[in-house]
């Protein structure tokens, strides 16, 4: 969830607003991916950004590994 009442002005639109609400769902990027996985051959996936630091590396690590198993390293 994103902060309800930022501070600071964002600095990346016009109005300063970010432009997804605070109370958007955000998905965690591997399991996403993993569902996506399962619904396509064809398809190439990948992440743009994984903030490793938010995370645990050892569980990420096993995510990515069973992200590649379940979509044969597509």
């Amino acid at each position: 969830m994103l902060v309800d009442a930022p501070v600071s002005r964002y600095p990346y639109s016009d109005d300063g607003h970010i432009a997804v609400r605070a109370d958007a769902d955000w998905f965690d990027p591997l399991l996403a991916l993993s569902f996506a996985a399962a619904a396509t051959e064809r398809i190439q996936l990948a992440t743009g950004v994984l903030l490793l630091p938010e995370h645990h590396p050892l569980v990420v690590a096993k995510q990515a590994a069973t992200l590649d198993v379940l979509s044969a390293g597509g």
